[in-house]
């Protein structure tokens, strides 16, 4: 980004104070912002944290199914049946 240009950014999701993306078409960069932190992304890179930031959503998911499913088998085996 061209710092003595002033650049219209959009915010694409988020909000002011925690967590947004913002874009700006001028020069195709996204920003993603965490608090106090601004990480800048060209759009390649941008789809890769993207995807990266997916494939470990679904795995804790899996992670998650797999522990829930282990605490309800030993609920289940646990005492007498008769």
């Amino acid at each position: 980004m061209n710092s003595t240009t002033q650049h219209k950014k959009v915010q694409l999701s988020g909000n002011d104070n925690d967590c947004s993306v913002m874009f700006c078409p001028d020069c195709g960069i996204f920003e993603v912002n965490l608090g106090a932190i601004t990480l800048r992304f060209n759009n390649q890179s941008f789809n890769e944290f993207n995807a990266t930031l997916a494939l470990a959503k679904k795995r804790l998911i899996a992670i998650n199914t797999v522990a829930n499913t282990e605490v309800n088998l030993q609920t289940a085996s646990a005492g007498y049946v008769h």
